[in-house]
């Protein structure tokens, strides 16, 4: 099947200036419908994560309910949930000379837990 769609294709050089300008056109229009429609989603998914949601008896919002049960998986072991957040953070803390100072490290000490607290 894909030698007789390879047979059917025409290179731009073999077209005329009119065929490439409608299928420029087309291409344009096609590619502004997607744009609108992956930015739609993009607006309709950060609207659903800012809304608040109910954990742990406390409000947060649907993106930090999110988080928080990433790192209790990871905590608890997951290695995908590890890896994600690698990837979010783009490296691990340790490579990156992190130097938190006391109230930091007393914050993070409090949010891991709460959440191994909640298993």
């Amino acid at each position: 099947m894909n030698e007789n769609r390879l047979k059917n294709l025409k290179s731009n050089s073999e077209r005329t200036p009119e065929e490439r300008k409608l299928l420029a056109s087309k291409a344009g229009k096609k590619s502004g419908m997607v744009r609108r429609e992956k930015r739609k989603m993009r607006e309709i998914l950060e609207t659903l994560l800012s809304t608040e949601v109910i954990q742990d008896k406390t409000y947060k919002s649907a993106k930090e309910a999110m988080v928080f049960s990433v790192v209790k998986k990871a905590i608890n072991g997951d290695l995908k949930a590890v890896e994600w957040i690698q990837s979010c953070i783009e490296e691990k803390p340790n490579e990156k000379g992190i130097n938190l100072t006391p109230q930091a490290l007393e914050e993070t000490q409090a949010i891991i837990d709460k959440i191994i607290g909640s298993n």
